[in-house]
């Protein structure tokens, strides 16, 4: 069985766990099996794919060991790579901090206008 993860676009709703505890079955199962691998989990160092940053390998770690000791540490490592795809240095909001500090560079003053701004990113009113 193969599980495709993909990040939810922010265009997209999600359906909402409903209150209550309708998981109760499948969470007793699930910490009863941490309990009866315990000592592998504790143990098994998961091999992190290298490519993956500090915060990005630390987040991974634990749900690396949890698939390795379900054998499924290659399906885990492709999903964490392609899951850890952003580039940080690429987000929007890195991009538009970028350019105004450029925009500040350029400016005389130390505090560039909003007209100034919305000029030099070609937003007309």
């Amino acid at each position: 069985m193969r599980i495709t993860l993909r990040r939810r676009l922010k265009s997209e709703t999600i359906e909402r766990i409903p209150k209550g505890d309708p998981y109760v079955d499948l969470r007793r199962k699930c910490a009863r099996w941490a309990v009866d691998n315990l000592n592998h989990l504790e143990e098994t160092e998961p091999r992190i794919p290298k490519v993956l940053n500090d915060r990005a390998a630390d987040n991974w770690r634990p749900l690396l060991v949890i698939a390795e000791t379900c054998g499924w540490e290659e399906e885990a490592r492709d999903a964490a790579l392609r899951l850890s795809e952003i580039d940080d240095d690429e987000t929007d909001a890195i991009v538009l901090l970028g350019d105004l500090a450029d925009l500040f560079d350029r400016e005389e003053r130390s505090d560039p206008s909003s007209a100034s701004i919305t000029s030099a990113a070609g937003i007309h009113r």
